[in-house]
């Protein structure tokens, strides 16, 4: 016990300035010194254990500011128990069993972990803001997915929090953060409002570890609301602002977004590896839900490029990573990809139970999923003859979409429709359905969407020169 309390002492005072670099080893010893000591009954176990919880939080700290969850989650449940064999005040203590539970929720994904996050909130609550209160709140909040309004109602929640904290950094997280519920319900223009709020703040404070996230969704809102240089321009600007430093995570989301400007610009050569990587970045990163969502744009890139059994590969792998109901609104989505390649590649079969499960699995309030499930149901529904429910589908569909900041989702939607019509003879009403898609997607930038609508506008001509030639 003495030696590792002497030796982190004298590691502390001898690295100047270098400090932190040494502060992981520095907790180590000084958790030693307190359980040997504890064990021993030293009359200063007491003593070295408030400083061992001190330095176990500050490590913490230091591993959430690097998104480095397996490491915030072993210090702060080291810190835990540690707080079980000395005094310390509530908010200490819900602080280390919250971060906890919060990185172990990111790494795993699951029910318990989610169910274990949300107990701690009365708790936190009863203790006054903290950071550890915001944080248990937002994570609560981002999987509050089957009640937007009860989302929202924990974000607003989170953000006072924030505030009366007073600190810009717990401000900023709250204020990014915040943003999923709007996105959630398709209202994107709310979801801008809030971006931008929390980049003005991030900017204006100085706090801005999370401004390439910020970017980042900026850019997302701006694609899908079809204001595709807007898009490009975040695109840009995150790109710059990830070269001045970079955490694990954001090295997943940069490689993601290189990968998707490369796929939907048509740019297979490099859009191809840059997936693949982004997708390696992820399993490196150990968290559930990045896993399962990046194989989404291997998925996409794949199937765009003509690999069907790849893409089906991919998005079955995404949906046995989410199988966790906690992440059943992201199994829904990965479903209602994965149908339409199963039909494409023959499998009817396996085609409707995707279809059928991402129905069954989407919840009211995700309009974005909620209208890709219905095209998916629609085209499988095609596929089997039952016209009348694939029809009634697409424009179920579309009518929920179109009340929605979800452009490039209704674009997508009209352009399912346009073939399901050209199919059925309707041409007409296809050309309406697919000029109206290519009117959306009207730009350079995302050459390959604009290619993939012309393919199915050709087809429709062709299809109407045939009908002509055959009445003479």
């Amino acid at each position: 016990s003495r030696a590792h309390d002497a030796f982190g002492r004298w590691l502390e005072g001898t690295a100047g300035e270098r400090v932190v670099e040494y502060a992981d080893i520095v907790a180590y010893h000084a958790e030693q010194a307190f359980l040997l000591a504890n064990e021993l009954g030293e009359t200063d176990a007491s003593v070295l254990g408030r400083r061992a919880f001190d330095a176990l939080i500050a490590a913490g700290h230091r591993a959430r500011r690097r998104s480095d969850q397996h490491a915030q989650l072993a210090y702060f449940r080291r810190a835990a128990s540690t707080a079980q064999e000395i005094e310390v005040s509530p908010s200490d203590r819900v602080a280390a069993r919250g971060f906890a539970a919060a990185a172990r929720f990111a790494i795993e994904g699951t029910d318990e972990a989610l169910a274990e996050v949300r107990s701690l909130v009365p708790e936190a609550r009863a203790a006054g803001p903290s950071e550890a209160l915001v944080e248990l709140l937002l994570s609560s909040s981002s999987m509050t997915i089957a009640d937007v309004d009860a989302g929202a109602a924990l974000d607003r929640e989170a953000v006072a929090a924030a505030r009366a904290l007073g600190d810009p950094e717990t401000l900023a997280m709250a204020l990014f953060r915040s943003h999923w519920t709007p996105w959630l319900g398709g209202d994107l223009q709310s979801q801008r409002t809030m971006l931008i709020e929390a980049l003005d703040h991030m900017r204006a404070s100085g706090a801005r570890r999370l401004e390439f996230g910020c970017l980042n969704w900026l850019s997302n809102n701006a694609y899908f609301r079809g204001d595709f240089a807007a898009a490009h321009a975040y695109h840009r600007e995150a790109e710059r602002r990830f070269a001045e430093g970079s955490s694990p995570r954001q090295r997943v989301m940069a490689t993601r977004a290189r990968a998707t400007w490369a796929w939907v610009g048509g740019d297979f050569a490099n859009a191809v590896p840059l997936a693949e990587e982004q997708l390696r970045l992820a399993r490196d990163l150990g968290l559930r839900e990045q896993v399962g969502v990046s194989c989404w744009w291997v998925g996409f890139v794949l199937r765009d490029k003509g690999d069907l059994a790849g893409a089906r590969r991919a998005f079955e792998e995404s949906v046995a990573t989410l199988a966790p109901a906690a992440l059943q609104a992201l199994r829904a989505e990965a479903r209602a990809q994965l149908a339409p390649i199963c039909l494409a590649l023959g499998d009817l079969d396996a085609a409707r139970t995707h279809a059928e499960l991402a129905r069954a699995e989407v919840t009211d309030d995700d309009a974005f999923t909620q209208a890709t499930s219905r095209s998916a149901l629609a085209q499988v529904r095609a596929a089997e003859g039952r016209y009348d429910e694939a029809e009634q589908l697409f424009v179920d569909g579309l009518g929920a979409i179109a009340r929605t900041g979800y452009g490039a989702v209704h674009a997508d939607l009209r352009r399912d429709y346009g073939a399901f019509l050209i199919a059925r003879g309707r041409l007409a009403e296809a050309r309406h359905e697919l000029e109206a898609a290519r009117a959306f997607y009207d730009s350079d930038l995302v050459k390959l969407e604009r290619e993939k609508t012309d393919a199915l506008l050709q087809r429709a001509a062709a299809s109407r020169a045939g009908t002509r030639d055959r009445h003479g």
